[in-house]
């Protein structure tokens, strides 16, 4: 199911050494996305074909006193609407039972630990008591309300509490919900701030080699194809799984084609180097790719859908011009062709 990620604030309360929001290498700040900028964002994205909205990306997004207005809007508009969350914060039950009332289809809850002294480890500033006070809070409620929400605790795996993970999955299965144990990224040892500061993706870019070392024909990369991430400003950063960083930016996402967004992040000079597993490219895949070039190029065919028949595009790549540049998206066009 393709996804659009959108950060209804700027900030998250919790200082996990893991996340480049935790350790505040992305800076808190007051910015919330404004209701009729969102409006516009979410009926955007239904009509470039994505049917779920999740409300957060790189920040807690229950600390918006509005989420539950934001989550209707998205249902408003017939669209599955998620949020993740740490659920540790106390004074905020109202807010959780208005989220869940307002038609919220996805709850999912993350914890590195079934007690204090492990989950705080990762969990850096959480309560793990008002995490499953909340937890429990929202099990009972789901006994006596027809409330449809699918809650996930996500266990976050690391080497110090694997141990744990047996004891989360249990309590899972008590409240009545899923279970989902995730590997988690990097250590609390080893925090983010060592490594994924934006000086080391700006290294990164000026390393830039067109060996497509990570990269293989035939093959895109998910994040890329099948999510967009928009930040509380309204820009477009290049993928979900990197920081939102503003040499990161692909631009704003409302002022933006579909096609035009595509293009940016798949030619974006960072992928190459980024090894993150990529996914056996699909028809609809080669449709789009050949879609957006071919808009950009300004080919004969840029008015076309991207659902329009691969004989009818058979003579694009012959259309692209003879300089090096287009030489080589010819090449590549015609590697993918050749995995159809």
């Amino acid at each position: 199911m393709s996804i659009i990620y959108v950060d209804l604030i700027d900030a998250c309360h919790m200082k996990c050494p893991t996340c480049v929001r935790g350790t505040r290498l992305l800076p808190n700040s007051s910015r919330r996305i404004p209701m009729e900028q969102f409006e516009r964002i979410v009926e955007k994205a239904k009509h470039e074909g994505y049917e779920n909205v999740g409300l957060y990306n790189w920040t807690e997004p229950f600390l918006n006193a509005r989420i539950a207005d934001y989550i209707r809007v998205v249902k408003s508009l017939g669209l599955h609407c998620e949020v993740s969350t740490t659920l540790s914060f106390r004074g905020r039950t109202a807010l959780i039972e208005e989220s869940l009332r307002a038609g919220l289809n996805k709850l999912i809850v993350s914890v590195s630990g079934f007690t204090q002294e492990i989950h705080q480890i990762n969990h850096r500033g959480g309560d793990l008591a008002m995490v499953k006070a909340n937890l429990e809070h929202i099990s009972q409620l789901m006994a006596q309300e027809p409330i449809k929400t699918q809650i996930l605790l996500r266990f976050l795996r690391f080497d110090h509490n694997r141990e744990q993970e047996p004891l989360v999955a249990d309590y899972a299965q008590w409240l009545g919900f899923a279970f989902e144990p995730l590997q988690g990224v990097g250590t609390a040892d080893n925090p983010v701030s060592n490594y994924a500061h934006q000086e080391s993706f700006l290294k990164r870019l000026r390393d830039y080699s067109p060996a497509r070392l990570q990269m293989h024909d035939g093959e895109v990369c998910p994040l890329i194809m099948d999510t967009v991430a928009v930040d509380a400003n309204g820009m477009v950063s290049l993928c979900c799984a990197n920081p939102n960083y503003p040499a990161l930016e692909i631009g704003p996402y409302l002022d933006l084609t579909r096609d035009e967004i595509l293009v940016r992040r798949y030619a974006h000079p960072l992928c190459p180097s980024c090894t993150f597993p990529r996914r056996d490219a699909t028809t609809a895949d080669r449709k789009r790719l050949l879609h957006a070039l071919s808009v950009r190029l300004k080919a004969p065919q840029e008015t076309e859908s991207p659902e329009a028949s691969p004989e009818d595009r058979s003579d694009i790549s012959t259309d692209l011009g003879t300089n090096g540049m287009l030489d080589d998206i010819k090449g590549r066009l015609k590697r993918w062709r050749a995995f159809g």
